[in-house]
């Protein structure tokens, strides 16, 4: 005697409900559609021909919407462009803020790499540097900026920076510039260097840059039009990197071989004094400036 047609669509959306649950917990869990059953990884196959409307037909619309892939959200960017037009300022009184950033950790390793082809230009082997650590701890190359920046200093005159590709790597590895500048990108090596510059927050891709002969310059304009972080990546030799912060106003250093900055012309108040290394992040620190000069130490503890 065949089955009643209302018991087996019952049954069958009964199993289809289950089977739904077992993928979103599989994938909640990041966990492959296989481990959710074989019933499951078959209504898997199902749901996705369905575009997985077929659970949704079968939990209800409310539940196919939960179901949809969470936006992806962005991380807060390093640097953001001022709420407000910098204007330069004039003040009887200013002072200034000198300082050392120390390294409180045991620097991390750096890699060797060894270049597979090209040998003749990029060397056989290298350590590629990212701490720099010239003098007992201090940390060279970290960018130090105010993020709550007074009316005051006048914005910098030049307007023009560099990179460098030599020996199929990229220097400086910190450039700070100014909005509106350009970055003139040269390399110094008789091979191909395809550069792409990147928004280092999102990953997008700014522009791509194609070195093939030495003494080819670049130079690099819409994107320090707005504040933020650029990272440069090279395409054919992958470990090159460097990092390009512009600002949309004066306050901001990058430290020397000892580790040392110094930042002028600020107004007496309190500060927001942020620090960013590749390798260590953003640390922020709360600093009161008086008269003449204000000594500051920042720590980079993790």
């Amino acid at each position: 005697m065949s089955a009643n047609p209302v018991f087996l669509r019952a049954r069958r959306g009964a199993r289809l409900q289950v089977a739904c649950s077992r993928i979103r917990l599989a994938m909640r869990l990041k966990l492959p559609v296989r481990t959710a059953s074989r019933w499951a990884a078959a209504a898997a196959a199902a749901a996705l021909l369905a575009s997985v409307s077929a659970c949704g037909d079968a939990e209800g619309r409310a539940e196919t919407a939960s179901a949809a892939a969470p936006v992806e959200q962005l991380p807060p960017a390093i640097i953001q462009p001022l709420a407000y037009p910098y204007a330069p300022g004039s003040s009887a009184l200013s002072g200034r803020m000198t300082g050392i950033v120390r390294l409180a950790v045991v620097p991390p390793e750096d890699t060797i790499v060894r270049p597979a082809s090209q040998q003749d230009v990029c060397g056989t082997q290298f350590r590629d540097e990212t701490v720099r650590v010239v003098q007992a701890d201090r940390l060279a190359g970290a960018l130090v900026w105010v993020s709550n920046p007074p009316a005051g200093k006048p914005m910098p005159t030049s307007r023009r920076f560099e990179i460098t590709a030599a020996r199929c790597r990229l220097t400086p590895r910190v450039v700070a510039t100014v909005a509106g500048g350009t970055l003139n990108v040269k390399s110094s090596d008789r091979v191909l260097h395809r550069i792409r510059v990147l928004n280092s927050r999102s990953g997008d891709t700014h522009a791509v840059l194609l070195h093939n002969d030495r003494g080819q310059v670049i130079p690099v304009h819409e994107p320090l039009e707005t504040a933020g972080l650029l990272e440069l990546r090279g395409d054919v030799h992958q470990w090159m990197r460097a990092w390009v912060a512009v600002f949309d106003h004066p306050y901001f250093t990058v430290t020397g071989r000892d580790g040392s900055f110094e930042l002028d012309s600020l107004p007496p108040g309190r500060y927001e004094l942020r620090t960013w290394h590749e390798r260590f992040g953003v640390r922020v620190d709360s600093v009161e400036v008086g008269e003449g000069e204000t000594v500051v130490e920042v720590s980079i503890t993790e």
